[in-house]
């Protein structure tokens, strides 16, 4: 705990000496302090946005066996990661979701403990880039950018067309390669409570 504080230069000493200023008089000066206390100290909630690079900002996920999931279950998610202390999931549809019509793959992140958010009256804003990677040319994944805010009535946000299932089954397109599918999130900028 600090037990001293001052100013080590206030004015110059010129101007201490000056009569016409009033500090010093017939050799004489006064010092005071006021001193104030309060009473209770309270927490205050501070946001603020951590720009790029984000330390582990971006996740890549690789789903193997992609035809197979996809003609056995309806959606996967990927482990939980953590970027900034927010938990979040990808959320993949193979078949796309009920409004796909079965002709898209729908993928979306999903922020974890959302409740814990809308209990405590917060939101998270993120600006990041959903991506499905080509496994032969890296400047043309299939990728779109978002900026969003979470933990308002839905802890997910994504597109339930976000790929055409042609164009990602095809072998020529480099989308899926071994069966083995490459989905990764960027994060761009992304709020943060303290």
């Amino acid at each position: 705990m600090k037990t001293e504080y001052g100013f080590d230069k206030l004015f110059p000493l010129s101007t201490f000496n000056d009569p016409s200023n009033g500090y010093l008089v017939n050799d004489t000066c006064a010092f005071g302090a006021e001193i104030l206390s309060l009473s209770s100290a309270t927490k205050h909630e501070c946001y603020s946005l951590v720009k790029a690079p984000i330390k582990n900002g971006t996740y890549t996920w690789t789903i193997k066996s992609f035809l197979t999931l996809k003609k056995r279950e309806t959606y996967t998610r990927s482990n939980e990661f953590i970027v900034e202390g927010s938990k979040w999931k990808l959320l993949v549809y193979p078949s796309g979701d009920s409004r796909a019509n079965g002709q898209y793959l729908s993928l979306f992140l999903e922020l974890l403990d959302v409740e814990g958010l809308i209990a405590h009256g917060r939101k998270i804003y993120a600006k990041f880039i959903l991506r499905i990677c080509n496994h032969l040319v890296i400047l043309k994944h299939k990728e779109i950018e978002v900026a969003k805010f979470f933990g308002d009535e839905a802890g997910s946000w994504g597109h339930p067309k976000f790929m055409k299932l042609s164009v990602l089954e095809s072998s020529s397109n480099g989308f899926l390669v071994k069966d083995s599918l490459i989905v990764e999130v960027e994060f761009k900028l992304i709020s943060k409570y303290s």
